[in-house]
């Protein structure tokens, strides 16, 4: 029997250039002689390294030979295509689309699980889809699958997941046939299979054939590579084998869990080896390592570095590192490796930018980050971006976080929301939307449009968005207008609001056509515009396949599901010498300097996905891979990319807030190498520059701000609700009433305690003014305020019950208070007087005053919050009762003149009770200062007077600053913090001794 052409690539040499220089001295002599043969590699990406291999290798023009992508890992790669080119296929089937598949099996799930929601189903449908291809792949029949019975002693849910699993596998190829379709794993098996057949009895369809750096141990393609091994002008070259590996450790990493006897082969554990899938390759292929040879080009390549024999020692099983002490010092070192522990992801991303930053100092030098994080590589692109560098990031962007896949979920989401604020304002503000020409008019009324729906959310649908335009927009007939159109073009999704359920086809054709009056071609252009359109496109055509009607809310998260899957990576790379890949995209590819990052555990490896169908019993019992083969794969790209020339490994000890555990691999290099390893890995140079960039002077506390406006600038009016403000924050005062500024309320707000006081005080005020002061009454004035535009449902069910309840007790102490002879002043209750006071016109508005029996007055204030507590009282700070009662007895309410003997607070936040302003007889200010104040319900309105008086003398009358936060006790409100940017000074020594004190 002819010897296999079997070689392995260590991990000290790099795969691409050294598979290049291989074949270049190999089948290079003529000029034409490359071009004769045929390279097969695992993926797409591989194929990419390979060809810029012989770029760098070449440095002039050249024919290549032809290169095709197999498919590795999952079998996610389009290797049938290759396939088909290379085999003289008869027809076969057609096979399945991924996006057709999952739509049918969700119509199976909803059919035999109706209790399940829509999105859910496609969940499940798209785990569902990759069992089926596992067993495909695997070679196991969906008969024999079915024929199991379920496994003794598992759990509930287990037995449930299985069986429903049994049922659709069932039913699964009778659907495939009513189709005329075929599993596209399937058509590979068979296609692989042909192939390998003809290439067997006919020989190979190329003057040489070379199979290289697949790892994927599927049964169907180990025959293949057989074929390739054993034919005359074949080889099959592979990536790291150790070959050095001490057989009884080799043996012991397990056998072919499709040929291990009993439950578990010989070392379940042997799966998180990174040698296994090399080892279960070789199996399957039907050859041992012993025939596998070292890649011809340049020779055996020498290890100066020791990095195969330390990669060795550190991956072996544990039971066999008891002789680690005894390891030569020479073993025990890694030459141009650094290692940075470094404190939080911040620190780590930042490390690794500056490294790939100084490598772009060195002419042609190279550098790659490598990790599983998507995490770790945004961060560092980010940092990248400081210095203008876009890194080429191989691993592309989800369409559902590009902007054509936003705005198509962005549609879905405003409408099935009932056209809410947030999501409304966000679609009409998307970039895509209304270019041209008119772009600027559209962003304008969007913006005049943000403004109105401020505050809490109306109604459902486009017709209560316009009532509040109509009511809130004046004049402004332009946005009326175009307000209008806009809801003309939105009308066909209004109904998606309505919870009711409609096939998916329907809705889907209503949005594309909506997608193209919004947008139009600028949707469709560009890399991720190519891609909505043929993720809509094939949507669109298998959309029929569900023909069970679900619910408007599940399409967003199931497009969202779906556009996940959907890489979208631009055309033009990025930066030349600057790359950042995945572990699959680095396993044949090699940077100069190579940053593995991320080495915490569950991130590299990462932490396997649980199976939601199978327990890891009965997918042994199949067969199939364990749930730790992926752990193996990622340790051997560990080792590979551990064997260039410099490389940097990095870590963070804290990932959002909470500590991280290091990776096994981080912990073994560190248990191998010493303590003294430990104690540099937080050190180094890299590391250094990283703290030194965003390290910073002794930060020097501000002063506390205080604006010192010209007279004449000074507010020359005053509400009395400013007055506290006014004293307990100047700053604030000023910034309100001499720039007008205003906090502008959230989109989509909760009802603040102003909303629903405001609420409050129009219901009492009408149905005062109606003079008919029953309960029946009150609670019609009620019902027109709870069935105004600006009442939302979730109001009228959480909050209308409560303050229900406190209206009607309202009436109620009215109606007593009428029985002892206290009667509500109807004419001066919720109107605004003034009078001028120190130059300055005071105005205010009390919510009622009562005439007593005694011929005095109450004056009465309506609290849907908290009244003023007891130290702001005893402090001075609660004097609007006091100031009203003071404008009462000068005139200012009409109806309303008299002393006003006693100031209550109505609160109907709590069980409804009133609070009198009652004063004890002791001092009512506590000693402060060598300085005692005392007030009583007599001189309340005289000390209110002397309090006004002062603050406006010094204030808008004088020449006193405006000071932030002079009592911050009670200036609660933080609407201008952000203003005075008061966490630069508050509470860091950073006032002013002169303006300290209680401001009284």
């Amino acid at each position: 029997m002819q010897s296999p052409k079997l070689f392995t690539i260590p991990l000290n040499r790099a795969f691409a250039d050294a598979l290049v220089k291989g074949l270049t001295e190999q089948y290079g002599g003529t000029p034409l002689g490359l071009a004769r043969g045929m390279v097969i590699l695992p993926n797409r990406r591989a194929v990419a390294a390979i060809r810029d291999a012989f770029i760098r290798h070449g440095g002039q023009a050249m024919l290549l030979p032809r290169l095709v992508s197999l498919g590795d890992g999952d079998m996610d790669e389009a290797a049938g295509a290759a396939i088909d080119n290379i085999a003289e296929q008869g027809a076969v089937t057609a096979s399945i689309a991924p996006m057709h598949r999952q739509i049918v099996l969700a119509q199976m799930i909803v059919k035999q699980r109706p209790d399940k929601p829509v999105a859910e189903a496609f969940r499940l449908a798209e785990s569902a889809a990759k069992m089926i291809d596992q067993l495909l792949i695997e070679e196991i029949p969906l008969d024999h699958f079915c024929d199991l019975a379920p496994e003794a002693d598992l759990a509930k849910h287990w037995d449930n997941a299985f069986l429903l699993l049994q049922s659709l596998l069932r039913e699964w190829p009778k659907a495939l046939d009513a189709l005329n379709l075929t599993d596209r794993s399937d058509e590979r098996n068979r296609l692989l299979a042909h192939s390998a057949t003809r290439w067997r009895d006919h020989g190979l369809p190329a003057a040489f054939v070379v199979a290289a750096g697949i790892s994927t141990s599927a049964p169907a393609i180990a025959r293949l590579l057989n074929v390739i091994a054993l034919a005359p002008n074949g080889a099959v070259v592979l990536s790291h084998i150790d070959k050095d590996m001490d057989a009884e450790q080799w043996d012991a990493l397990g056998t072919d869990p499709r040929k291990a006897t009993g439950d578990l082969s010989p070392n379940a554990d042997g799966e998180q080896h990174p040698q296994f899938a090399m080892k279960l390759l070789l199996d399957r292929m039907g050859f041992h390592r012993d025939e596998v040879a070292i890649w011809p080009g340049g020779g055996k390549s020498p290890d100066p570095l020791r990095r195969v024999d330390f990669a060795q020692s550190m991956m072996a099983a544990a039971h066999y590192t008891a002789d680690w002490p005894d390891i030569l010092p020479s073993k025990r070192k890694l030459p141009g490796v650094s290692l940075y522990d470094l404190a939080t992801p911040h620190q780590e991303a930042l490390c690794i930018a500056l490294a790939m930053r100084e490598t772009l100092e060195t002419p042609g030098k190279t550098a790659a980050l490598v990790t599983p994080d998507r995490g770790i590589a945004l961060r560092v692109a980010g940092h990248l971006a400081r210095w203008g560098i876009a890194a080429d990031d191989s691993a592309g962007t989800p369409l559902c976080n590009m902007a054509a896949g936003e705005l198509i979920l962005a549609l879905v989401r405003a409408a099935v929301s009932g056209w809410a604020p947030v999501a409304l304002v966000a679609l009409l503000n998307h970039p895509l939307i209304a270019q041209g020409e008119g772009r600027r008019e559209w962003i304008d009324h969007t913006r005049e449009l943000d403004l109105i729906l401020r505050g809490p959310r109306p109604a459902i649908g486009l017709d209560a968005i316009g009532n509040v335009i109509a009511r809130k927009a004046g004049k402004n007939e332009q946005l009326i207008a175009w307000w209008h159109g806009v809801s003309k073009i939105l009308t066909p999704l209004d109904d998606l609001a309505g919870g009711v359920a409609l096939p998916l086809s329907a809705m889907l054709a209503d949005v594309r056509a909506l997608l193209d009056q919004l947008a139009g071609d600028a949707l469709w252009t560009g890399a991720d515009g190519r891609a909505a359109a043929l993720f809509v496109e094939d949507l669109d055509r298998t959309a029929t396949a569900l023909s069970e009607p679900m619910l408007p809310k599940d399409l967003e998260p199931i497009l969202r599901e779906m556009m996940r899957a959907i890489s979208v990576r631009p055309p033009h790379g990025g930066h030349p010498r600057l790359f950042i890949w995945g572990l699959i995209e680095a396993r044949l590819q090699r940077a100069d300097l190579m940053i593995l990052s991320g080495l915490n555990e569950g991130q590299w490896p990462i932490k396997p996905s649980p199976d939601p169908w199978l327990a890891p019993m009965m997918r042994r019992r199949l067969g199939l891979p364990g749930m730790q083969r992926q752990t193996g794969l990622a340790s051997h790209d560990f080792m590979c990319a551990l064997g260039a020339a410099e490389v940097i490994i990095t870590r963070s000890k804290r990932d959002s807030g909470a500590p991280t555990v290091a990776s096994r691999l981080w912990l073994r290099m560190i248990a191998l190498l010493g303590s003294k390893a430990a104690y540099e890995a937080c050190r180094g140079l890299h590391a250094s520059l990283a703290a030194a960039l965003d390290s910073c002077a002794e930060p020097r506390p501000a002063t506390r701000p205080i604006l010192h406006p010209p007279r004449h600038k000074r507010p020359r009016a005053l509400s009395v609700t400013e007055v506290d403000t006014l004293r307990a924050d100047p700053f604030a005062f000023y910034a309100r009433n001499a720039l007008g500024l205003r906090p502008l309320d959230r989109l989509d707000a909760e009802p603040t305690a102003a909303w629903r006081g405001t609420a409050v005080h129009d219901v009492m005020e009408q149905w005062l003014k109606g003079k008919e002061w029953t309960i029946a009454a009150l609670d019609k004035h009620f019902d027109v305020m709870l069935a105004g535009p600006e009442t939302s449902p979730i109001m009228r069910a959480i909050w209308a019950p409560r303050i229900a309840i406190a209206l009607r007790h309202f009436a109620e102490m009215i109606a007593e208070g009428l029985g002892e002879g206290r009667v509500p002043i109807i004419a001066a209750s919720e109107q605004r007087g003034s009078i001028a006071i120190g130059g300055i016109s005071l105005s205010g508005k009390a919510d009622r005053f009562d005439r007593l029996v005694d011929g005095t007055l109450a004056v009465v204030d309506y609290k849907s919050g908290t009244s003023p507590g007891q130290k702001a009282v005893e402090a001075g700070y609660a004097l609007q009762l006091g100031l009203l009662a003071m404008m009462a007895e000068q005139g200012a309410f009409p109806g309303a003149e008299g002393h006003v003997s006693l100031f209550e607070y109505w609160r109907s936040n709590r069980q409804p009770r009133t609070e009198q302003l009652g004063w004890k007889q002791q001092p009512f200010y506590k000693p402060t200062k060598n300085v005692v104040r005392r007030m009583n319900p007599d001189s309340f309105v005289a000390e209110a007077r002397v309090i006004i008086e002062q603050s406006i003398a010094r204030y808008l009358a004088g020449n006193e600053g405006f000071i932030a936060k002079l009592a911050p006790q009670f200036a609660p409100y933080a609407d201008f913090d952000q203003l005075m940017r008061l966490e630069e000074w508050y509470g860091r020594g950073g006032h002013n001794p002169e303006t300290t004190g209680d401001g009284a």
